[in-house]
């Protein structure tokens, strides 16, 4: 099941994922665009990797015909990460190339109990996926997406467990 947390800035939607995976043990995922949005995931991706716990994070590329142009929003972001310590840090090249290295990417993350980054250009999210749809695949399960509200007592919670 997925639950979709909307965040108004990058660097809390990774501290809120490095915070969800050090509570509950599980795999946390955050999104981020490219360039600077990028950039504000870095505190809470090393957080998360300094307390070993399972992270993706998945960020935005420019188009692939326009990297390395020193143009807006155009970041190394795989040196980026890898400089600050993330093990797993790469660009998607093609569509055909999506699917397994995220697959890599998640049973990284779970088996070693670390940070994994993905950057996906915005003309290879555009393309259709060359792998079939399967039951397990997140587009058949959108229906479950649960969007979250804020909860007093939730949060009460979490801080509770904070102390």
């Amino acid at each position: 099941r997925v639950k979709w947390i909307y965040t108004r800035n990058e660097a809390n939607a990774s501290l809120m994922a490095a915070a969800y995976a050090k509570l509950t043990g599980r795999l946390a995922v955050c999104v981020a665009t490219s360039g600077p949005g990028a950039s504000n995931l870095t505190t809470g991706l090393l957080d998360a990797l300094q307390d070993q716990c399972s992270m993706v994070a998945i960020t935005g590329l420019k188009p692939r015909a326009g990297i390395g142009y020193s143009e807006f929003q155009d970041l190394q972001q795989s040196r980026m990460f890898a400089a600050g310590g993330l093990p797993t840090s790469l660009d998607v090249h093609s569509a055909d190339a999506l699917i397994p290295l995220l697959r890599d990417g998640v049973a990284k993350a779970l088996t070693l109990r670390t940070c994994v980054h993905l950057g996906v250009p915005v003309d290879v999210q555009a393309t259709e996926s060359p792998v079939p749809l399967k039951p397990f695949c997140a587009a058949d399960v959108r229906d479950d997406v649960e969007l979250a509200t804020s909860h007093s007592h939730t949060l009460k919670n979490v801080a509770n467990e904070l102390r």
